[in-house]
């Protein structure tokens, strides 16, 4: 069942315009353009070159199941690693509204469920219905074209997607475009500058040719043109388990196999 709350915050990805209920329908009251609503989870689809995605993950939770593993690019540690990080820094925030983009099975976000309205999106389906478990609002749909309304979330979670975005500028566009002013964003991705992913992205060709590994100065570049300041950022070393707090030598950034970045609209 789709909440009233949550069918006010939902939008036509195309022309951001609101959208109706009929039955197991979304239809964009601008537009006519229609979505369908699968077992309570509205469809927005996905683009073509997000498919690779959608197929790595839908395996990765049938064979892992409602599991932190079923997140994973490398491994449980090192998701479990990066989660704890964002949890310190988003702290216990209450009575707000948030998205995670790429929520996975909610494993990184749920915590948040209990005193706050959250919005899970995510290009798998299969995935979605883990993440509803835990008390995520579930939307299927791309990070490029969010089918939600423009300023209306404090809170935006963007935890390891990024890096599975060609466009990520679009993605960035779009978190600036749902975001409330005063709003918090934490975007973490894979470090375009550390070694190991250097190595990695000979080991596991297939996987990281469908990639694009950002720098931090790259996504602080794009955030500062949209007036959207970074208060704090860290570098996370997963091999050692070591992160590094508004630290950015060129030692630590070779170290470093991911980042997160805390901002503010």
């Amino acid at each position: 069942m789709i909440e009233k709350e949550m069918l006010s915050l939902l939008a036509c990805p195309d022309c951001k315009n609101e959208l109706r209920r009929e039955k197991e329908e979304l239809i964009c009251k601008n537009c006519n353009r229609i979505y369908k609503i699968k077992n309570g989870i509205p469809i927005f689809g996905f683009r073509d070159d997000e498919a690779f995605w959608k197929e790595f993950f839908n395996d990765l939770s049938e064979k892992k199941g409602d599991s932190e593993e079923a997140n994973a690019y490398f491994s449980k540690k090192s998701f479990e690693f990066t989660r704890d990080i964002l949890h310190s820094a988003i702290g216990k925030p209450e009575g707000k509204r948030i998205v995670d983009i790429g929520c996975g099975t909610g494993h990184a976000s749920s915590f948040l469920s209990k005193n706050n309205f959250i919005i899970g999106v995510d290009i798998s389906l299969k995935i979605l219905f883990h993440a509803r478990r835990k008390g995520l609002f579930p939307v299927q749909s791309s990070a490029t074209k969010l089918p939600l309304r423009e300023n209306s979330f404090d809170l935006i979670i963007c935890n390891n997607l990024l890096q599975t975005i060609k466009e990520g500028e679009l993605v960035l566009d779009e978190i600036d475009r749902i975001t409330l002013r005063g709003g918090k964003i934490f975007i973490s991705t894979a470090n375009r500058e550390g070694i190991l992913n250097k190595i990695f992205s000979f080991i596991e060709r297939k996987k990281y040719e469908k990639m694009r590994l950002y720098s931090i100065s790259e996504i602080e570049s794009y955030l500062t043109k949209k007036n959207i300041k970074v208060c704090n950022f860290y570098f996370l070393s997963l091999p050692i388990m070591k992160f590094w707090k508004n630290k950015k030598s060129g030692l630590i950034k070779a170290l470093s196999t991911s980042f997160i970045i805390e901002a503010e609209k």
